[in-house]
């Protein structure tokens, strides 16, 4: 059996991209999977090394990043359609498989398979409206939607929220969106102290992420002895000196690992960028056990409030986030209580084993 997996928002060793790639590769390769990861032809040479070093085929594809804001100039839509004809071209030259996966699937991408010729049964999972990465994603979407529909191609698509799922199916005519697993693994907490004293920033530091604020924040929490641990895999923060309780770590291999070795963890991403969509990060923390800090009046932060596990702030600035990790800790105790209830329900309904299991089915069933 062999999986393709079509990602051309691949691109560094960081972030949800290559983190559900990864794990998703090793799991399939586990259960005796031939793989292939499909990347943008620009992904830096250490992401190929990974994937190698699972026992992965490797394959620079795609000529576009995902990422990439076209200038569509006076003729949009005829340079939309040579955008997607060139992908389809690109996965029309791919080795056989028995199932194409896009764990990110944007509009484009739809867009392209629904023109490639004789294309296998094919699951993606949606992240965010089509409209989010470009001003035609809407068009792409639906003109794939209607194109999948009319060829009667084998095409299963998922949501990683139901609100998210609920856009798109606006976009999508007869073409239904579902729910899928999120592909999310690793050891959850089951111990906790009665105070926390590790606090942990992860993910692809950028700036709706955070970024901006996070080396304030660390000074201030070391400040008040705290242990910080910061994910740094861009090495943006080498330069700013060395503490003796602050850890910086290059690289994750597995996440919600190095986050159950937290007692918190903080998620300062900017409010209007994640209303609609969810954070890897926070839904991490969950499938760790780990309480976590993020921003009022997020998606994650609607999901998460009936667990108890995180404090929500309301001011984006150093000393709203910092007043949120104060009351957390001041209330440890019942948040950790809120967080282990949050990790088991979590391993309930998700996780890498339920998803990689999800696609073994949809081969046999395709096949």
């Amino acid at each position: 059996m062999r999986i393709t997996i079509l990602d051309h928002g691949l691109a560094t060793r960081t972030g949800h991209h290559f983190d559900y790639c990864h794990s998703i590769a090793g799991g399939l390769l586990q259960k005796g999977v031939d793989v292939n990861v499909c990347v943008f032809q620009g992904a830096q040479p250490e992401v190929g090394d990974a994937f190698r070093a699972l026992g992965c085929t490797f394959t620079p594809a795609f000529s576009q990043f995902a990422y990439a804001s076209p200038q569509f100039g006076k003729h949009p839509h005829q340079l939309l359609d040579a955008i997607a004809q060139q992908a389809a071209a690109e996965m029309a030259g791919l080795p056989g498989a028995d199932l194409w996966l896009f764990p990110t699937l944007t509009a484009d991408h739809l867009l392209a398979f629904s023109l490639t010729p004789n294309p296998p049964p094919a699951l993606g999972m949606v992240h965010t409206d089509p409209q989010a990465l470009h001003a035609l994603g809407g068009r792409a979407w639906a003109q794939g939607g209607d194109n999948i529909l009319q060829r009667g191609l084998k095409v299963r698509i998922g949501a990683v929220d139901p609100l998210v799922g609920d856009y798109v199916q606006t976009y999508s005519a007869g073409l239904p969106i579902g729910a899928m697993p999120l592909p999310v693994r690793g050891p959850s907490r089951t111990h906790y102290p009665a105070l926390p004293r590790t606090i942990g920033f992860f993910g692809h530091q950028r700036p709706e992420r955070g970024i901006a604020l996070i080396p304030d924040l660390a000074r201030q929490l070391l400040a008040l002895d705290y242990e910080v641990v910061l994910q740094d895999t861009r090495q943006q923060f080498q330069s700013r000196g060395t503490h003796p309780r602050l850890h910086l770590r290059a690289f994750a291999s597995d996440l919600c690992a190095e986050m159950a070795a937290c007692d918190l963890v903080v998620c300062p991403m900017d409010r209007k960028n994640y209303t609609q969509r969810l954070s890897g990060i926070v839904y991490s923390a969950v499938a760790s056990g780990v309480p976590f800090v993020l921003p009022a009046g997020t998606l994650s932060a609607i999901r998460t409030q009936a667990l108890g596990a995180s404090c929500a702030y309301v001011e984006h600035t150093v000393e709203g986030i910092l007043a949120a990790v104060q009351k957390l800790a001041a209330s440890y105790p019942a948040h950790a209580r809120g967080a282990e209830r949050g990790a088991r329900l979590f391993r309930e309904q998700h996780g890498l084993d339920r998803f990689v299991q999800m696609l073994l089915d949809e081969v046999a069933v395709t096949g």
